[in-house]
């Protein structure tokens, strides 16, 4: 089937973005159920993606000897994951009326909460201990559920495909057939290949006319025992020859290519920079050839290749949605090529639109990789662009990227260790994003994955500029960007150097971490004994100053939700710019704490900081035994999202020098607009004593900014913390 591309006005996204920290429903899967679970609801996120959430409901035995306080029979729970794993925070019973024929009627959940609680968890426009009744909908229940400090998140009971009990779902095509009389909506027509069973399950709003559509969303992903989903095609078999590029010719994507801060940054460009990035508003249109107007798409499903050999390791590039399993301990030789493309435009995208990212699954097995050693942040574009390559165009450059793997995008990685990596890298250009794993990272789950005694030393300036105006890099030793990806249990050890300059403008953006460089991921018990240097200088001739930022911390140049980490780190900062604007942030953890927390991390780090040499006006220096700053331009956005949030360092345990004297200080610059504790969004917010704190959000955004625009942002609040540490034992 033909497939064609197209540039519609822009419009509304479906996910809405939070410096790329998505604050919408995602893919990822629940935890497998436990024995007794009927039905479980996918995932949901909120706290700008930080926090997650689904709904078991399952049946419970009643034993011999019930326990007091305990619910059997069909019992819900609205399972949360804070940041340190789920847990049930609502129970409650149910009942779901189900016909002879297999058709479903209402839904019915009642759950009993302490109403006189400040913030308790509750269903949604519901009573506690009163029954609320739930229609079928386009073959779904939605179920809204009030989580403190998040307003009310919504749920999807499928209760076809969303059953425990049986996957004879799983090989199912999907079909959207246009209603002749109104061509703006879609039914959604599914056949179930191995039950023989078919029939309309929904609707689908599209845009545009038949032979201008696209469809919006895709279906939730199906699950088959014993594969892994690797994306809905248009061909119901793929083949090794179907693959180009490590992607398949035949892979459909839902959706707007971009994304939604992407759109926000579209429409400032003027079309000259539009061309100049290859940054384009594109959609998978229905085929209109077909006279009805329907197109078919398969789930395509890959089970895991062993690989056991440096050749089938290197293998991996053939199939970028592929599965992988180590069988094996790898030696690798010679320099490594990298493995798939990070676009210069792909930060404008959809996680789905990054199509030459690794988005499949690679299960270590608890082996380890060596030999590591990686040369050159280009990449050879022209590969991407020959005859046979995916229908779309990815960009104009893939240059600016030095790792194993150049992008990830929503991919799964476990249990591997990387050791003894190299990488000496001397690079010009707009960018340049530097890590041992990945380079960058877009929604991917990386658990237990170790980067053991790596030796990184990168050199780069902006001389090579083409479209950028001042300098970017990001360097980490298991990542240099990590963007709403959780990491879970990873560890880095060994030297990471580098030495930036600005050759062409006065300023930008300098990251550098001892696991993550830009980090706006959650962080939850990882490691690192890492050597971390900076050396930076500015030795530009342009007319007119502009800031160069610099975050250094032993864990990640900028921090978003942090946990439970514990980090040893000796950090050499060395930064001059004698005259003009700059700020030097750096700590023992994180060098910006960016949106949310770090909370109960123990960190042991030598900071030297004598050998920056800053303008003594225009220059600011900031070390903590945390953090350097909290930065309210981004810490502001979490008020989007959210009514009430936290950011800043708590309950840490530090033993931290600075320039060899013992230090106290948590986050250097943390001072809020208001002394105390909050800013406050639009209208006045009154608190719990009585108090009405009359809002300030201009002055916030006057004196900070904000990418946000001001009727964005809701009434809310922001507790800043900065804690005193305790020091260690």
């Amino acid at each position: 089937m033909k497939k064609k591309l197209v540039g519609l006005a822009l419009g509304a996204a479906a996910c809405l973005t939070l410096g790329m920290l998505t604050a919408c429903g995602t893919d990822e899967e629940p935890p497998a159920p436990q024995e007794g679970t009927l039905y479980q609801t996918g995932v949901e996120t909120f706290w700008a993606g930080i926090g997650k959430a689904y709904i078991s409901f399952e049946y419970l035995e009643t034993p011999e000897t019930p326990e007091e306080g305990e619910l059997y029979g069909n019992v819900f729970r609205v399972n949360v994951d804070a940041g340190d794993g789920y847990s049930a925070w609502l129970t409650g019973s149910w009942t779901l009326d189900e016909a002879s024929d297999g058709t479903f009627g209402d839904l019915t959940l009642t759950a009993t909460w302490d109403e006189s609680a400040e913030n308790p968890t509750t269903l949604a426009d519901a009573q506690s201990g009163v029954a609320k009744t739930y229609s079928l909908t386009d073959g779904v229940y939605t179920i809204g559920v009030g989580i403190p400090s998040a307003g009310t998140v919504r749920f999807t009971l499928d209760p076809v495909k969303n059953s425990m009990e049986n996957d004879s779902n799983v090989t199912y095509t999907v079909r959207y057939i246009y209603n002749a009389e109104d061509t703006t909506t879609l039914y959604r027509y599914e056949a179930d290949a191995e039950a023989g069973t078919a029939g309309f399950s929904g609707t689908e709003q599209v845009t545009g006319s038949p032979d201008e559509a696209y469809l919006v969303s895709a279906p939730k992903a199906p699950v088959r025992e014993g594969y892994y989903f690797a994306g809905w095609q248009t061909k119901a078999e793929i083949t090794q020859e179907d693959i180009v590029n490590g992607v398949s010719k035949y892979l459909w994507l839902f959706g707007e290519k971009l994304s939604t801060t992407g759109i926000a940054k579209y429409e400032s460009m003027t079309e000259a920079e539009r061309e100049e990035r290859a940054i384009g508003n594109e959609v998978m249109l229905l085929d209109s050839a077909d006279v009805d107007g329907t197109v078919t798409l398969y789930a395509r499903w890959v089970q895991a290749k062993e690989v056991a050999t440096a050749e089938e390791f290197c293998a991996i590039a053939d199939d970028l949605y592929g599965a992988y399993k180590l069988t094996a301990d790898i030696a690798l030789t010679g320099e490594w090529e990298s493995i798939g493309a990070y676009f210069s435009n792909y930060e404008y995208y959809n996680t789905e639109w990054w199509t030459y990212a690794f988005r499949g699954t690679i299960d270590g097995g608890n082996h380890t990789v060596t030999g590591v050693n990686i040369v050159t942040a280009e990449k050879q574009v022209d590969n991407y662009m020959a005859e046979g390559s995916v229908w779309h165009d990815d960009g104009t450059t893939c240059n600016g990227t030095a790792a194993m793997f150049n992008a990830l995008a929503a991919a799964n990685i476990s249990n591997l260790t990387i050791a003894d990596a190299t990488v000496n890298v001397d690079y010009n250009g707009d960018y340049l994003y530097v890590g041992v794993l990945a380079a960058f990272d877009m929604g991917s789950s990386l658990t237990n994955v170790s980067i053991s005694d790596c030796d990184i030393d990168v050199t780069f300036d902006e001389e090579g500029l083409t479209y950028r105006t001042d300098l970017f890099t990001a360097v980490g030793g298991l990542e240099a960007g990590g963007w709403t990806n959780y990491v879970t249990a990873c560890a880095a050890s060994g030297n990471i150097t580098l030495n930036a300059t600005n050759k062409v403008a006065h300023g930008g953006e300098v990251y550098l971490g001892g696991l993550l460089g830009e980090n706006y991921a959650y962080m939850n018990a990882c490691r690192t004994d890492i050597a971390l240097t900076l050396n930076y200088a500015d030795e530009a001739t342009a007319e007119e100053d502009s800031e160069i930022v610099i975050n250094v911390g032993g864990l990640s140049g900028s921090g978003t939700q942090i946990g439970t980490c514990t980090v040893e780190a000796d950090i050499d900062v060395n930064a001059v710019k004698e005259e003009g604007a700059s700020s030097v942030n750096v700590g023992g953890i994180i060098g910006a704490q960016r949106y949310l927390t770090t909370s109960g991390c123990t960190v042991t780090a030598a900071i030297a900081t004598d050998g920056c040499s800053l303008d003594a006006e225009k220059g600011a220096l900031n070390a903590g035994g945390v953090g350097g700053r909290i930065d309210v331009y981004y810490t502001l956005q979490i008020l989007a999202y959210t009514s009430v949030a936290n950011a800043g360092a708590e309950n840490n345990v530090q033993n931290v020098t600075i320039n060899g004297e013992v230090t106290q200080t948590v986050i250097a610059d943390a001072v809020s607009v208001i002394p105390g504790c909050w800013y406050v969004a639009n209208g006045d917010y009154t608190v719990s004593e009585g108090l009405t704190v009359p809002s300030n959000i201009e002055e916030v955004i006057a004196a900070y900014g904000s990418y946000m625009p001001l009727d964005s942002l809701q009434q809310g609040i922001i507790y800043i913390m900065n804690t005193p540490a305790q020091p260690a034992a």
